[in-house]
């Protein structure tokens, strides 16, 4: 029995040094016998992106939202959709003042999943 309690110890011991130090050290060497394996791709190259939000009486988080969003530093065009999902309060009202830059869509109460349906409907 206590062979068996000090063989979990040390494959215990073991385990964690790998995570630590022996993972770490297997992608240095990996990188050293294939330097190209995985290669960045060029900005120039990213495909463009669809963001959709299915936003439902979030008019004091919604402009926040948004504005992080447009702050994004991607190279490709990024089309933001934000589906108002029946909304009660003034999403409507936050919406139009990003019109230039946001796609919206107001579609009756019917959840989340039939919110980002409508929306994806809208992206390319």
């Amino acid at each position: 029995m206590t062979a068996l309690l000090e063989w979990i110890f040390w494959l215990s011991g073991a385990s964690i040094a790998y995570v630590y130090a022996g993972y770490p050290l297997l992608l240095k060497a990996w990188r050293r016998v294939r330097p190209n394996a995985i290669r960045p791709q060029a900005p120039d190259h990213l495909p463009p992106i669809s963001i959709v939000i299915a936003a439902r009486n979030e008019a004091p988080a919604l402009g926040g939202r948004i504005e992080n969003l447009l702050a994004l530093e991607y190279p490709a065009h990024c089309q933001i959709v934000v589906v108002s999902d029946g909304s009660t309060d003034d999403t409507a009202v936050v919406l139009a003042r990003y019109s230039r830059h946001v796609e919206s869509v107001l579609v009756p109460a019917g959840g989340k999943a039939r919110a980002l349906n409508a929306g994806v409907a809208r992206a390319p």
